[in-house]
Parts: structure tokens; sequence; C-alpha cells
């Protein structure tokens, strides 16, 4: 504090400190004078976003550290809280559900279409799926405000996990009975497949957490034995359950697959594989961050990276659809390699990756805050106002961040 009273008011004698009588006041002089002197001490021509703008959003990010009991600001920890008002909420929900349900109507397409079947058009799923994706951010939204969903108010694990799974099954067969009258018997099947697969990825996912209202990017991986075999076990029931709903399909449906054991040996194993991979594999952050936004950054080379073992496992699928005396199961290859590849993709980093920049994209097109976060706090460190400690972001003072918390709330 003497240090930005030594900059703020080196050029004043005592006659023109006299004006204000309360320590308030007082408080308050200093941290203008001080804010006047570091816009001040630059030139027009290096300013990098007029004044006015760069007060208004720094004031915002003070609010929201204060809102969340926080004193560094890093851009990876942005939440869907920092939204204001429901018009922000409901954007957001309505971008991540049209970019990831087109992504994943993308994955289904490509999944389908060497079948060969007119039926696996791109239109069905890339409408299915957005739909439903919007259905379920309107189910999470339930509750009191942002990030309280009611699902979410039970015991997290496998209570959480049913309830989420059964209301996204509602979800999807609301959906499937809408376009039931409009497509034929082997895209319902389809469709029905699709959605039991997604639906327990959903459960899965959102067992401990919020699907829409929580963002924790994947910096880092560890592995874990005991999560490996408890994994494994899970994903062998998952490939069982479904590997049985295959063989329940009528008999015209798979009059590829010479062996019917291999139904249940394939799906079997692999959810060995994906189940072991998925439990193993432990998240947590990385600590020598040194760059901003670097979380989400190594967020999706992690996705990236984990998703490219999709290679081994459909290596597998392959070795099992030779041996069930399947017709050409190299026409599969790249649809099992693009579900595997999004399965993976997905859980690890890639949603959060997903929801950060449709955030960004709502702060920013709402002007709560400029699209270029790293130039406004870089700005700010020049000026001054802000300093860099790492990746993360502090005001020089926590009176200050204080002062610009209550200017902006003014």
């Amino acid at each position: 504090m003497l240090n930005l009273m030594c900059l703020a008011y080196r050029d004043y004698g005592a006659q023109d400190l006299a004006g204000p009588e309360t320590a308030h006041d007082r408080s308050e002089h200093l941290f203008e004078t001080y804010i006047d002197l570091m816009f001040g001490k630059r030139g027009l021509t290096e300013r990098r976003y007029p004044r006015e703008h760069t007060l208004v959003w720094l004031s915002r990010v003070a609010a929201g550290l204060l809102r969340h009991d926080q004193t560094m600001f890093l851009i990876e920890d942005l939440q869907p809280s920092w939204l204001s008002g429901r018009s922000q909420r409901w954007a957001y929900v309505c971008g991540v559900s049209v970019v990831g349900g087109l992504l994943l109507g993308l994955v289904n397409t490509i999944y389908w279409t060497p079948l060969g079947e007119p039926e696996s058009n791109p239109v069905v799923w890339c409408t299915v799926i957005p739909l439903w994706l919007l259905m379920l951010g309107c189910v999470d939204s339930l509750g009191f405000g942002p990030g309280s969903a009611a699902v979410d108010h039970l015991q997290p694990g496998f209570r959480r996990a049913v309830a989420k799974m059964l209301a996204s099954a509602a979800c999807w067969l609301f959906l499937v009975a809408m376009f039931w009258p409009f497509v034929d018997q082997v895209l319902r099947v389809h469709l029905l497949w699709a959605g039991l697969v997604m639906v327990i990825w959903v459960g899965a996912k959102g067992a401990n957490r919020s699907m829409y209202y929580c963002i924790e990017p994947v910096e880092s991986l560890e592995w874990s034995l005991t999560g490996a075999r408890q994994g494994m076990v899970q994903g062998l029931l998952s490939g069982l359950a479904v590997g049985g709903v295959v063989f329940l399909l009528p008999r015209d449906l798979r009059t590829q697959i010479q062996q019917e054991w291999i139904i249940f040996l394939g799906w079997a194993a692999m959810g060995l594989g994906v189940g072991g991979l998925l439990g193993g594999l432990r998240t947590c952050t990385f600590k020598g961050k040194t760059f901003p936004n670097q979380g989400i950054r190594l967020s999706l080379k992690t996705a990236v990276f984990v998703g490219l073992n999709a290679v081994w496992l459909v290596t597998i699928a392959m070795a099992l659809g030779f041996a069930g005396r399947f017709d050409n199961p190299f026409k599969y290859f790249f649809g099992l390699l693009a579900v595997f590849f999004a399965i993976l993709f997905f859980w690890f980093g890639g949603s959060e990756v997903l929801k950060h920049y449709v955030l960004r994209t709502v702060l920013g097109a709402s002007g709560q805050l400029p699209f270029n976060l790293p130039r406004l706090l870089n700005y700010a460190r020049d000026l001054n106002i802000m300093q860099r400690v790492g990746s993360a972001y502090i005001f020089v003072h926590r009176r200050l961040l204080e002062h610009m918390a209550a200017s902006g709330a003014l």
C-alpha cells in the first residue's frame, strides 16, 4: 500500500491531499489517482483497448473473483457461474448442445455409413442428438440457480449416475418417438442402439458432477490400478448388456454375423478395454503452468493423446470380426475408430475444451469480457494494475481488487 501511495502521490503536495476526510474517501481517491497515473503514463498509440472498456472488463473480473472467493484469476478456471443472467446461461447451454450434438451426429453418421444404408443420413443424427443434448441441458439447469441442478443434489456416485441415465434415456426415447413415424425399421434400431451407448456414457460421466455447469480441465493424467480393475468390471458388464441388445435384434439385421457367440465376446472385450482405460486413468492438475490458458491447451492435448488409443481398440475389434467371420470387417474400421476416438476424446478433456470455448464465446458476445482474454490481462499487467504469477493474474493489491469490483457494481 505504501508503494501504491508513493507512485500515486509522488507529485502531490500536502494541500492537494486535504480534501478527502473519511478513510473510505481517502482510499477511493488513492486508487482513482493510481489508475489515472497508470493510464496516463502511456501514449494513445500503445493502448490496446479504450480506457473505459478496460476498466469495465477489469471490474467484472474483480467482481467475479470476489464472488467466487478467489484472488488469482486463471483463464482455464472460468466456470459457467461467471455468466450473468438467464439469457447468457441459455445461450451457453444451446451452444454446447449444438456444437457437441453436431460432432456426435457426425460420428454416428461415419459409423453407420459403411453399412451402405440410405437411412444413415446425417440429417437425422445431426437433428436428434443436438435436441437430446439441449433437453439434457434443461434437466441440468433445473434448480435454484446456475450449477444447482436438481439431479446434482443427489449423493454423488451410483445414485446420481442412475438418475442421469434415467433422465437422459427418457429424453432420448421421447425424441425417438417423435421421429418414429418418419424413419424405417433399420434406422429405428440404429437410434435405439446409439441411445443406449450414449445414455451409459452420460450416467458414467455425470456421476460426480454437473454435465454442463462444471468445467474441469484434464491437464495431466496418472494411472490407478485399483480404478482400472473397477473400470474393467463395469466395462465388462456394460459390454455384455450392449451385446445382449444386439443379439436380440431381428435376424435380418445381423445376417452378416456367422458366429453368434462373437457378439458377446466382442462387446465384452470392447467394454473390458474401454472400461479399464477410462477407470485406470485419473486426472490431475499440472503444477508447472507458465502461460495463460495453458490448462485448456493441455486438456486438448490430453484428449487427443488418449483418443488415439482407439487405434488398438479397433484393432482388437477387427481381429474379433475375422474370428466371427464377418463379411469384410474392414469396412467398419473408420466407423469404429470414430466412435472410440469420440468416447475417449470427450471423456478425457475434449468436453471441457468445448464447454470452455463456448463459455468464452458467450461472455465475449455479451460484452461481459473480451474475446481475447490474455490480451486484456497482459494489458492490465503492463499498466501495473495486475501482476502475472505463472499462468495466473492477480491485482497488485487486495484493496485495489475490492475497489475495482465496487466500481463495476455502481
